[in-house]
C-alpha cells in the first residue's frame, strides 16, 4: 500500500482476505509504529489457505482484499479491491491454467460501440455483452490495439472471460513516425496500464501492439517492463499476424 494525502498520523493497518461469499480466509494487522508519511510504502501480507478458490473461465471466483487504516476502532480509510487466484503457464505449444490444459476459444473485438460511439465505462453494459458472448462458447477476446477501461476488466473477471490487453500501437508505418517524446509516452502509458490493471485475473497477456511484421526496437523495453511489473503473465510483442 502507498499512503497518499497529508499523512502524519499513527494507526493500524488491517488486511482481511475474503472469499466471493464474504467469508474470511485470512487476516493480518500491523501497527505503523508512529506517524505514516505521505508517499510511504507500507507492506502487509497474509497467507491464504491452500484450498482458497481459484479463478477460471468456468469458475470465476473473485476474492476481496479489504485493507483498512484504523485509529483505534475508527476506520480512517479503506479500500476493497477484488482479485482472482490463477496461474498461467506455457509448456511447449500448450497453455495451462492452474495446472490443467487450457484451450482458448477466442474472437476479435474492434471495440465498435454504435450507440455509445466511444468505449463506455459502464460495467453493466460490459457484463451483459460478455455474458451473451460467453453463451456462444467463447472464453477469450483480443481487443484490436486497445486497452479497455477498468470497468470492462471488472466485468470480464466476473463473467470469466480471458482478455488480451493490447497497447494501442498499430502498424509499423505509424510507429516509424514516432519521435523520442512519443516513445517515452508509450513506455510510460504501458507501465501505468500494468500497474492499474494487473490484479485482474481476466487479463491473459500484455501485448505491445498490432501487426509489427518486422518487430519494433521498442519490443525489448516493453518486454522488460511487463516482466518486471507482472511476471505472472505472458508478454506478446505483436498480435494480428499469421503464419
Amino acid at each position: 500500500a502507498v499512503v497518499t494525502g497529508k499523512g502524519g498520523r499513527a494507526g493500524t493497518l488491517v488486511l482481511e482476505l475474503l472469499d466471493d461469499a464474504g467469508r474470511p480466509l485470512a487476516r493480518q494487522s500491523k501497527d505503523t509504529g508512529g506517524a505514516i508519511h505521505a508517499g510511504e510504502i507500507v507492506t502487509l501480507a497474509a497467507d491464504l489457505p491452500a484450498d482458497a478458490p481459484l479463478w477460471t473461465p468456468d469458475t470465476p471466483h473473485l476474492l476481496t482484499a479489504r485493507l483498512s487504516l484504523l485509529d483505534g476502532d475508527r476506520v480512517l480509510d479503506r479500500v476493497e479491491p477484488r482479485f482472482g487466484l490463477r496461474q498461467i503457464e506455457i509448456r511447449g505449444p500448450h497453455f495451462y491454467l492452474n495446472g490443467r490444459r487450457l484451450f482458448l476459444r477466442g474472437y476479435g473485438d474492434d471495440h465498435i460501440y454504435v450507440k455509445e460511439l466511444a468505449r463506455p465505462s459502464d460495467k453493466a453494459l460490459h457484463l451483459a455483452r460478455l455474458k451473451l458472448i460467453k453463451s456462444y462458447g467463447f472464453n477469450f477476446v483480443r481487443h484490436h490495439s486497445n486497452i479497455m477501461p477498468p470497468e470492462y476488466y471488472e466485468a470480464a473477471d466476473a463473467v470469466g472471460m480471458f482478455v488480451s490487453a493490447e497497447h494501442p500501437i498499430a502498424y509499423e508505418n505509424f510507429y516509424t513516425k514516432a519521435g523520442p517524446a512519443a516513445i517515452e509516452t508509450h513506455k510510460r502509458e504501458f507501465t501505468a496500464a500494468i500497474l492499474q490493471l494487473r490484479n485482474h485475473p481476466s487479463i491473459f497477456d500484455w501485448c505491445m501492439g498490432n501487426e509489427f511484421w518486422n518487430g519494433l526496437p521498442l519490443g525489448a523495453d516493453f518486454a522488460a517492463i511487463a516482466r518486471r511489473l507482472d511476471p505472472t503473465r505472458p508478454f506478446v510483442d505483436s498480435d494480428g499476424l499469421f503464419q
